[in-house]
């Protein structure tokens, strides 16, 4: 893999240039790279087959980048879970003894205490539990069992030190990190981890730099006057998982772990688009409006409220309009407006349904921000808090449902960056589920993520009022989440090869093979709407009164008539023609 990034990178190739292509655009010419033979490629315009190399080359070295550093936070995930293991099994282990101790030491405790209270020797008491010698030989034994009160599973981390270097010299010499200010003390030791590397140094300097060492690992790495080697290295290591998860850290030629300020827009453009009134949002820019909207729109309909008691897409129309192969344990939720925005057909998508695992609050704001009405089917609905701009009286009948405050002074001082990460998302600059998994993976939120919440959180609430209030759009949500199913169904019975399991195991065949089972069910809903639509014309010239308002109750779903097994033909030069579809099989009305 190595070996591959470094042969790219010796290409010089400008990863600047691809800043001003659509990351729809983009990903197409890269497909089209992973998947074309050297012959095709020789056929095509010189410009078109430089473009797709140029794509390609640099998109898999940023994957390949990605790639090193999930191993590297997969091994050191795995190093610290055996460590744990393996601390637990020996609590577990010494369990019964310890237990036995306890015992034991209660019932010399409630002699020692019967013997103050009536007034006899304390050394006689414990000798009426256990004779003197024993008594003794129990107290070494607990000293053994006993560990100090800081006693965790970094004690045992040494013993693995070995498996981490195996490849993480390799990992400090190829790759390039960088981090904010709080996280450049990280970088200043894995300088000094390479610089031992490459001179075969075994001693830690003592002026290397020791502040990012956490109070946790500090009995570990400082061990006298002397840094101890092994843990000062891996305490780095784990200081360098925690920066690239959250931001603080990233690695140069990366994608998924580059500086958040590169995923946005470049500023020069953004500022362009605020001095032109270009901002392309379906909010006003004007913050101050804008929270006044909001403002006056939940106090109706909080007033509203208190007066009673109380990832494929499929459209409405059953066509299926977006496919993406997401990993099973990343939540619906950050991939929703990636269908929304970026599926390429001539759909005008405005109310989006999905269930519980498809909505947070920063897919709430940035589905507002961006002009789609978002409408989850959210489960537990009575414990989900509401979100006011004033607090409310006490005695107020809505009391139990609300929440805290809405954070207007986060939200006002973030306003900018806000409009900044919903633009670069709307021209693509960067993917919704990126940016929202990169917000939402964050451990300590910086201010964006924080501000976002607060905004979503405001929609949130809006909706939840709403839904509390509208017998229609619970029915619309239920009814479009139903397809969704419904669609699930035929997936189910079409994908029965190989048991209906995915083995492949690049991305790239997992994705070929979702899009070749959405064209499958695209075909079978045309088929099915083109035949249905035919059977309504014939029954109505038959003289049976069908209302218009019925047909959509009808669904395209069904495949009992369908044979699913046998080979898949697909013939791109056959010319077809809605002229020449096979006769309905019309069955006698015996009733008639």
């Amino acid at each position: 893999m190595v070996e591959r990034l470094e042969f790219i990178r010796h290409l010089n190739l400008d990863s600047g240039c691809l800043k001003r292509v659509h990351q729809n655009r983009l990903l197409q010419f890269t497909r089209t790279g992973a998947k074309s033979t050297p012959a095709h490629l020789s056929r095509l315009d010189e410009l078109r087959r430089y473009a797709i190399l140029v794509a390609f080359l640099i998109e898999w070295s940023a994957s390949l980048v990605d790639y090193a550093i999930g191993m590297h936070d997969k091994m050191m995930g795995k190093l610290f879970n055996k460590s744990e293991h393996q601390h637990g099994d020996k609590f577990q282990r010494d369990g019964k003894a310890i237990n036995e101790k306890v015992r034991l030491y209660a019932q010399v405790g409630k002699a020692l205490i019967a013997a103050r209270d009536e007034s006899n020797d304390a050394y006689q008491a414990i000798e009426s539990v256990l004779d003197w010698e024993k008594f003794v030989s129990t107290v070494a034994e607990a000293e053994k069992l006993a560990r100090p009160a800081d006693f965790d599973y970094l004690e045992l981390l040494d013993n693995r030190y070995s498996q981490l270097r195996r490849y993480t010299p390799k990992l400090l010499e190829t790759f390039e990190f960088k981090a904010t200010s709080a996280s450049l003390p990280v970088i200043k030791a894995l300088e000094v981890i390479k610089e031992l590397n490459i001179s075969g140094g075994r001693k830690v300097p003592e002026s290397a730099d020791t502040s990012f060492v956490k109070p946790r690992w500090l009995k570990h790495v400082i061990k006298g006057d002397t840094i101890d080697r092994h843990y000062y290295e891996m305490c780095a290591l784990a200081e360098l998982r925690s920066g690239l998860r959250s931001g603080d850290i990233w690695v140069a030629g990366s994608k998924q772990f580059q500086d958040f300020e590169d995923y946005l827009l470049p500023d020069s453009s953004w500022q362009s688009m605020r001095s032109s009134n270009t901002i392309p949002v379906a909010v006003t820019t004007d913050f101050t409006n804008y929270i006044e909207q909001r403002s006056l729109e939940l106090s109706e309909q909080l007033a509203l409220v208190s007066s009673v008691i109380f990832y494929t897409h499929i459209s409405d129309q059953y066509a299926p309009f977006h496919v993406k192969v997401i990993n099973a344990t990343i939540r619906d939720a950050t991939h929703v407006l990636d269908g929304l925005l970026y599926h390429e057909s001539d759909l005008q998508i405005q109310e989006h349904y999905t269930d519980t695992s498809g909505y947070t609050e920063h897919v709430f704001a940035m589905c507002h921000l961006l002009g789609f009405r978002f409408a989850p089917r959210m489960r537990d609905l009575p414990d989900k808090k509401l979100y006011t701009f004033e607090p409310s009286s006490p005695d107020s009948v809505l009391a139990p449902l609300l929440g805290d405050k809405i954070n207007v002074k986060l939200i006002q001082e973030s306003w900018d960056e806000i409009l900044r990460l919903a633009s670069s998302i709307r021209t693509g600059t960067v993917t919704a589920s990126l940016m929202l998994r990169k917000l939402a993976s964050y451990p300590r939120q910086n201010r964006l993520a924080l501000a976002l919440r607060e905004l979503g959180r405001i929609e949130r609430t809006l909706f939840t009022l709403e839904w509390l209030q509208s017998p229609e759009l619970r029915r619309r949500a239920t009814a479009g989440l139903n397809k969704g199913e419904a669609k699930h169904t035929l997936k189910r019975a079409v994908f029965f090869n190989r048991l209906g399991e995915i083995r492949d195991r690049s991305y790239e065949d997992q994705f070929y093979r979702a899009s070749g089972l959405n064209l499958v069910i695209a075909a079978i809903v045309l088929w099915n709407t083109v035949y249905l639509e035919k059977a309504v014309d014939y029954l109505k010239q038959e003289g049976m009164d069908i209302p218009e308002e019925y047909l959509q109750h009808l669904s395209p779903l069904g495949w009992e008539h369908i044979n699913l097994t046998g080979d898949y033909v697909w013939n791109l030069k056959q010319a077809t023609s809605f002229d020449q579809l096979r006769p309905l099989r019309v069955k006698e009305n015996k009733y008639r």
